[in-house]
């Protein structure tokens, strides 16, 4: 009876290990709406600051923005990834 116990909560550890990763990864997804921008608005990045959205490509995961926040040239970034608040 004892081996019975300890193998049960072993083996149910073991599935929650592997249903934990890809259950946190896709609340984050879910949490963070993929932002949707157009050219000429205006967004915030938590590093770069404000800036001017210059050309986006692609849609949903693979969404793409060009971002002018000033500097010597506009930063492309991948906006399922990028902290881009569209103000």
């Amino acid at each position: 009876s004892g081996l019975g116990a300890a193998g049960a909560p072993a083996s149910s550890a073991s599935g929650q290990a592997r249903r934990g990763p890809s259950g946190f990864a896709t609340r984050r997804t879910q949490d963070r709406p993929v932002v949707s921008l157009s050219p000429g608005d205006r967004v915030t990045h938590d590093s770069f600051g404000l800036g001017t959205v210059v050309s986006v490509k692609g849609s949903g995961d693979k969404a793409e923005a060009t971002i002018d926040f000033g500097g010597e040239k506009p930063k492309r970034l991948l906006l399922r990834y990028a902290p881009v608040e569209k103000l």
